[in-house]
């Protein structure tokens, strides 16, 4: 298994990975179903292994794969509801939803200079491009809130090939502020709680970051 991420809208809970053999499959979390830890369903469409998974605030999930595409299910009718093309080098690692429900975040091996875009889930169409930032490759990402004057925000959070992270404004596409901490690539972010931030690298560090605001 490349991907595992929570369906927690899922009755009774389960559990949705995404594999190298280009299939999702959702599987049984519940220790009083006696179906506990079988495969309920197996989601086909994806050419190339599968790179990402994550659930919608719906109920559908989301996944990216080697074979340039995003593919939005609908999980209980087993079915691909939309395909959205990445581009021919476009390799999305993280896909992060966005709170509204409506808009998607995808980060990895974009177009050159490309760290992240946000497409329309509705329509498959893409709203926003975030530019420049990373050297190489953007290894993680993940929505982060925080206050802003006197409103909660919604950012997107990257951690890159190069070690950075950098936060970026969700309504322009640029970045507002990088922190250069990590000597190695960023491979997993996590917010707390309590809203600080979680870094975890190939340098052997992990990083809590009491603002990247």
């Amino acid at each position: 298994m490349s991907t595992v991420c929570p369906l927690t809208l899922a009755s009774p809970p389960c559990l949705l990975s995404g594999s190298k053999d280009c299939t999702l499959r959702v599987w049984a979390l519940a220790a009083s179903v006696p179906l506990d830890g079988c495969c309920l369903r197996i989601l086909k469409g994806h050419s190339g292994p599968v790179l990402c998974a994550k659930e919608l605030v719906d109920g559908r999930a989301v996944s990216s794969s080697q074979d340039h595409t995003i593919r939005v299910w609908d999980i209980e009718g087993e079915t691909c509801v939309r395909v959205i093309e990445t581009g021919p080098i476009g390799v999305v690692y993280s896909l992060v939803p966005l709170s509204d429900g409506r808009r998607l975040c995808g980060a990895g091996m974009l177009d050159e200079g490309v760290s992240a875009r946000v497409w329309d889930l509705l329509s498959g169409d893409e709203v926003l491009v975030c530019r420049g930032g990373h050297q190489g490759y953007v290894s993680a990402a993940i929505a982060v809130t925080g206050r802003d004057g006197e409103r909660e925000r919604e950012r997107l959070c990257t951690g890159g090939e190069d070690g950075d992270l950098r936060v970026w404004d969700l309504s322009t596409g640029l970045w507002t502020h990088v922190h250069s901490e990590h000597r190695g690539a960023v491979l997993s972010l996590a917010q707390l709680k309590d809203g600080r931030l979680v870094s975890g690298s190939v340098d052997g560090a992990m990083k809590v970051w009491h603002s990247i605001h």
